[in-house]
């Protein structure tokens, strides 16, 4: 199994430490030869589906006041 598709299908399962509660998602660190690692994040479909409804009624509850 190719390290994406891992990251992918973790990224999509329930939380081991919050059973019940979606995953935002999961966090690789890539250490290299320089001293600064790199972090890359794959969401969860859910996840970003959520945030994108959150973020919406963010932005009409301001449009409404202003």
């Amino acid at each position: 199994q190719a390290i994406v598709e891992r990251i992918e299908l973790m990224a999509e399962q329930y939380s081991n430490n919050f059973p019940g509660n979606i995953r935002e998602g999961v966090c690789v660190r890539i250490d290299g030869p320089s001293f600064t690692p790199k972090f890359l994040k794959q969401k969860s479909y859910t996840f970003k589906v959520l945030e994108g409804i959150i973020k919406e009624s963010k932005s009409d509850i301001e449009e409404e006041q202003g």
